[in-house]
């Protein structure tokens, strides 16, 4: 038996390109980190992103109401949860066959969420930064013992930003 998510979105992601961003001098290999510069006064993240892929998830509306404010600004943890269902994962090839992990990894970012109608529910205004992912974790292991829930947790700053 498998824990099911109970009212389910799809999240349009988008998967940081390391090798492209990389090539085009916005990452940092031996960091793991995207650089950014200021061009007019502004941050600029140099971020090179795969096509968008769309993951079944459940909202984990509880991130956006623990929002506390900490020394040095938000908590990580601050602002949107999402828990996908490690079947439907691999069922749409979010899972990498030789390693099993899943392939949404922290720095990909979050573009928009619709619900099962394809209705728009929400969407990230990339203008004023984003959301990307910060953790990556599975969170149940079911009642058969085999890990059904995993957790991404969204925060408006990439991790390791240079800058």
């Amino acid at each position: 038996m498998r824990v099911r998510l109970i009212n389910p979105f799809t999240a349009q992601l988008r998967r940081l390109d390391t090798v492209a961003t990389s090539a085009a001098g916005g990452y940092d290999n031996e960091f793991a980190a995207v650089n950014t510069k200021t061009v007019a006064g502004k941050r600029v993240v140099e971020r090179v992103e795969k096509p968008p892929m769309f993951v079944v998830c459940q909202v984990e509306d509880q991130t956006f109401k623990s929002l506390r404010q900490m020394d040095a600004g938000n908590s990580p943890e601050a602002k949107m949860g999402l828990v996908c269902d490690r079947y439907l994962l691999d069922r749409d090839g979010h899972i990498d066959r030789e390693s099993g992990l899943v392939r949404i990894q922290v720095n990909d970012r979050l573009e928009r969420l619709v619900d099962n109608r394809g209705n728009l529910v929400h969407i990230v205004p990339q203008v004023e930064g984003g959301l990307y992912c910060v953790e990556v974790r599975p969170i149940s292991y079911g009642i058969g013992r085999r890990l059904d829930l995993i957790l991404l947790r969204f925060n408006d700053r990439q991790l390791s930003q240079q800058g």
